[in-house]
This record gives C-alpha cells, structure tokens and sequence, in this order.
C-alpha cells in the first residue's frame, strides 16, 4: 500500500526498526532466551511490534514518496470542486503523456489550498497558489511541498484573485477589494495599495511600474512612491509584455498597446467584432499570452483561438484554430508554451458528470494544426496552466 521502512532487522544483537534500535535483545546472551516478534499490527499510520516477552515497540510508518520532476511539463492549476475540496495542483507530465492529479494534497499530506484556486505564479523559486477564499499559500515549485501559508487570507484582506512579484522581499496580492502587499520572507500581508479600490484582477511588474487590471481600467503604480502614476480608461482582460517589450491587454473588441517607456495607450480594432472572452460573472484570468518566440499575441474567443501578429491586422481576419464541437474552454483556458510555442488549450465538456470529462488540446502555434489530444477524467475545474519557467 505504498507504506515502507518498518522491516525489522538484527544490528549487534538487538532489534532494529526503520533503523532504530528497540533497546530489544534479539540474540540470546548468557544463556537467556532472545525475544522473538509474534505479531505486527498496523493502526491508523503506525507499526505495533509484539515481542514474545511481551514488549511492544510502536513505530510511525514512513510512506514512501513518488519523486516529480517538475521541470518536463507544466502544472494545471484548478479551482476544485466548491464545498468538497480546496484547489488542486495537477501536472502534464511530458515524458509520460498523463496527467498526474492532486499531487499538492499528496505531497503535502492533511494539507490543502483554498477554496477555488485560481492564480498561480511562480516566483523567486516560489509557487504562489492565490484562492479566492481561505488561505494563501506557497510552495516549492521543484518539489511541490509546502513552504508557507496566510490562514484565512480572504479575512485578513480580501477575496484573493492574482499574485505579482516586485522584488525579493515584496510582492502583491490583487483581490476583490483592491491590491494588498505581501511580504515575501515572513508571508504576511503589508498595507493596501492607496487609490484602488473594488475588484482588481491580473498584474504584471514591468520596468519601475505594476500595471493592473480592475472595473474596467488599467492602473499603472511606481513601485518606487506606490503611487498610483496614471490610469486608463480601458481595460477588461488579459495583461502579458510582447517579444518587442510593449504591454498588452483587451476591452471587448479591442486590443490595447501600451508603451512603457512613455505610459501612452494605443487602442487597436479588431476585425469581424471579433472579442476575447471575458468572464462577466466570476473572475478568471484572461487568456492573453505573448509568444516567447515571435512577436505575436494568442487569445481565446468563444470556442476560438487567435493569433495576431503584431503589426499584421490581417492575421486576426480567421482563427487560428478552433477547438472540436462538444467541449467548453474553461478557465483562462489556454497558454503558450514558452519553448515549443504551441498553444495548449483545457477543456471540459460541460457542468455536472461531465465536468468530469478533461481535454487537453496541443496546437501548433504557426499553422494551427492539431498535434495531440490527450483526455483525463476527475471532476477539476481547470483553472489555469502554469508552465515551470514563469
């Protein structure tokens, strides 16, 4: 059952177990009987030994652990099922092609996230799982055990939404009442950011300023004042920085072009009404990526994917892909894979018993042609796909 190390052996004379002596002789010596073990009974994680003089040695069972390396795939992170678990951290392992699921409550045992996890980042060589209820927590992203955790952090703050790093010993927490603090080296929460109020969703740290996406705006904070330095009038979904260093975001049929050098704004039509998708009712990180390999942005619309590259408005005229009839892209719903530039996509086929049903779809992120598809069941609620190098 997976349960290891309490195999008795003989060391100098004595009994040994996970090897520790007893203190119980196991050899006869000056003409005395050795206790022998008569009986091994195991009980709620521990190894009773029963000797035959009567002696009993309770041992803790060690259970074995299966090692991941987490660097051949990327973690998919979900929001759980609502009232019956916290998030779950699942894996793609790219050597084996499965999927392997609930690893943080496997690695972490009688631990668990919070309610609905729908962000994480990795930073620093730290995971940040973000929730919207309950606690904060973080966790190696090599090993995926835990390494610390904000008990009721939605009390403490607010509704957690996403997490931005600023330096080593500060980051930023977005939430359902603005945009706190975080202190990295003792992982409590600092003071709130003045000037933001309401629902903020992503951010992203960029050259001296934090921008972030809130009730239909942008705000831009100097990280060197906290103030906030200037805010714009558009912005709903999706915040990433291009190959050429400009950043984005989206407001319904627009795309927004924002210089960081100079904080203007550059708004950008799409064709055919075409709009990146937008959860009006529960939040969710926008699915806007920048490719790591070329000057181009993907984003999900409906049940399509887009590509546009960048200077080139006629790329947006057809998708670049549509996902197959009978699926629902969940979450933020896809990412860019920063080596291979393909374009993985989570879906689920629909709410009750079939939320159980799991895709994940890898395209080519030039021509758009389906390249694997690979099906996995368990009732998840894709969240996100966080790849090891973010």
């Amino acid at each position: 059952d997976g349960q290891s190390g309490s195999t008795p052996t003989i060391v100098d004379g004595y009994w040994y177990i996970d090897g520790q002596s007893t203190g119980v002789k196991a050899q006869p010596e000056d003409g005395t009987n050795a206790p022998t073990i008569i009986s091994i009974v195991i009980k709620d994680g521990v190894a009773i030994f029963t000797f035959s003089d009567d002696t009993q040695i309770e041992v803790p069972i060690k259970e074995e652990t299966t090692t991941f390396d987490f660097s051949k795939g990327f973690f998919i992170i979900n929001e759980g099922q609502f009232g019956k678990s916290g998030g779950v951290v699942n894996f793609y392992n790219s050597v084996t092609n499965k999927v392997d699921t609930n690893l943080f409550t496997k690695i972490n045992p009688g631990k668990d996230l919070g309610n609905t996890t729908q962000f994480a980042a990795i930073y620093n060589e730290q995971m940040y799982l973000v929730s919207k209820q309950g606690d904060l927590v973080t966790a190696n992203p090599n090993t995926l055990l835990e390494t610390g955790r904000i008990v009721d952090f939605n009390k403490v703050a607010a509704d957690g939404r996403a997490f931005c790093g600023v330096n080593e010993d500060l980051g930023l927490v977005s939430t359902s009442n603005g945009i706190f603090k975080l202190n990295l080296k003792a992982l409590s929460v600092g003071e709130k950011i003045e000037g933001i109020t309401g629902q903020v969703g992503e951010m992203l740290q960029y050259r001296g300023h934090v921008y972030a996406v809130g009730n239909n705006k942008i705000h831009v904070i100097n990280t060197t004042t906290w103030e906030v330095e200037k805010t714009f009038d558009n912005g709903k979904s999706g915040l990433t920085v291009s190959k050429d260093g400009m950043i984005w975001s989206t407001h319904d049929n627009l795309l927004l072009k924002i210089n960081p050098y100079t904080l203007e704004m550059e708004t950008i039509a799409m064709p055919n009404g075409i709009k990146a998708s937008y959860n009006a009712w529960a939040w969710t990180a926008g699915s806007l990526t920048a490719s790591k390999q070329e000057n181009a942005l993907f984003f999900v619309s409906g049940m399509n994917v887009y590509k546009y590259v960048i200077g080139d408005i006629t790329s947006l005229e057809t998708p670049l892909f549509t996902v197959p009839a009978g699926r629902m892209i969940y979450g933020t719903g896809m990412n860019v894979d920063p080596t291979s530039n393909q374009v993985i996509v989570t879906t689920i086929v629909g709410y009750g018993a079939d939320s159980a049903k799991n895709n994940l779809y890898f395209y080519d992120g030039t021509t758009g042609s389906l390249k694997k598809n690979l099906f996995y069941e368990g009732i998840w609620f894709p969240a996100m796909i966080l790849f090891p190098e973010n």
